[in-house]
């Protein structure tokens, strides 16, 4: 099976840092941890983004009075759930005996994240052996269902990694178990033997009246309409991508996700949700594949294949045909303009705006300038942003 030669991501080791920056960050992400439940709302379907846009920010260069008042606006001003405030939390302990049999089960959030703090504990802190031993465990590897609740256990466990922070490490782990996507079931199943690029394959489900009148709106609540609809269909395009050369499809399909974020704005200047969380997903995975063994790297992106096709089948299968991503940039609107940008006006101190901009710097470092459309890109998704759109019903559409 095919490896990775990417490289990682250059990272920062906040616990052991000792300028001031880090050693803030490090101190809200423990806040965070210690009060901010990771699932929140009476269905516990919203997550807590509070290592995803810190972490971003942080990246991007956020200053500590920037990073003290984000981490305010993302925990006092959205009402977010304290751990001890919501009854739908269960507080029996998770064990090595039961986790397994608690798979799926939201309301044991703060359990897991307990039970996986103790592990690390357990292991004298090596965080890394306990992500590794439940991740990849031959008899219920949690990697396998890793893009459940919109692949923020992905996101998680990559900001661990790239912020060398177990707090968030044990938070992606807990996530694993509480969010595990239906299609872990799937991902046994083999590639067909007939390949189709991925753009020749959107386009062939874009014309597939098998996905006609599934429903009307956008939204998060098709992907089960899909999956109770019209799984076979999914299912044979999903199989007709096969990965055998990991690194440039990865990069293939990463330039996919950044063409539907950035080329699909409404005409209010508005950009797809999830489409931008496509790419965030996308990320996360180019950040981590360095650090899984090689046996599980094509899996994990056939595994972010399925994403994405779930997802643009769930946002109206546009037509790409005609999309075309910026090329042209402005000789003094550079990385550094971004970054003094990115935390200013209304957004700026949106969360998935900011993981947006970190996805398209670190897709330049990696596969290159490429006729400058990744600085290209972010340019205008941060001058011309004016909020998300796509959520058709919302949540209130999941049963």
């Amino acid at each position: 099976m095919a490896s990775s030669n990417l490289s990682p991501v250059p990272s920062y080791n906040i616990p052991t840092e000792s300028d001031e920056r880090s050693k803030t960050l490090y101190a809200l992400l423990q806040q965070g941890h210690r009060e901010v439940a990771l699932l929140l709302g009476p269905k516990l379907l919203f997550h807590s983004h509070v290592p995803h846009k810190l972490g971003s920010a942080y990246c991007l260069g956020a200053s500590v009075d920037q990073m003290k008042e984000m981490y305010q606006t993302e925990t006092v001003g959205l009402n977010y759930e304290k751990k001890t405030e919501n009854d739908l939390f269960i507080r029996e302990g998770v064990t090595r005996e039961n986790w397994q049999d608690l798979i799926n089960n939201k309301s044991y959030t703060n359990s897991f994240t307990e039970f996986f703090d103790q592990e690390v504990s357990q292991a004298n802190g090596d965080w890394k052996s306990v992500v590794n031993q439940y991740l990849f465990d031959s008899s219920n590897p949690l990697i396998n269902g890793f893009i459940g609740g919109l692949g923020h256990p992905l996101i998680h466990l990559a900001y661990a990694y790239e912020l060398q922070c177990p707090q968030v490490a044990t938070e992606a782990l807990s996530l694993a178990c509480t969010e595990r996507d239906y299609t872990f079931r799937f991902m046994d199943l083999p590639s067909s033997v007939v390949n189709f690029s991925l753009r020749e394959i959107l386009t062939k489900v874009h014309a597939d009246p098998r996905f006609d009148n599934l429903f009307d709106l956008p939204g998060y609540a098709n992907i089960f309409a899909i999956f109770g609809a019209a799984e076979p269909a999914l299912l044979e395009y999903w199989q007709a991508w096969e990965v055998s050369d990991p690194d440039r499809q990865l990069e293939e399909i990463l330039d996919l996700a950044v063409l539907l974020t950035i080329s699909t704005p409404s005409p209010e200047h508005q950009y797809d949700f999830y489409f931008a969380h496509m790419l965030t997903v996308g990320h996360a995975v180019r950040l981590l594949l360095p650090h899984f063994p090689s046996e599980w790297v094509t899996p994990v992106i056939r595994q972010y294949w399925m994403f994405v096709l779930y997802l643009y089948i769930a946002q109206l299968r546009p037509d790409t045909s005609h999309l075309k991503l910026p090329s042209v940039v402005e000789s003094e609107k550079d990385w550094d303009f971004v970054k003094a940008q990115a935390f200013s006006g209304d957004f700026g101190y949106d969360s998935h705006r900011l993981k947006v901009l970190r996805a398209l710097k670190v897709a330049e470092e990696t596969w290159g300038w490429k006729s400058g459309q990744y600085l290209a890109s972010a340019v205008l998704f941060v001058q011309d942003f004016n909020g998300w759109t796509g959520f058709g019903r919302g949540v209130e559409g999941v049963e």
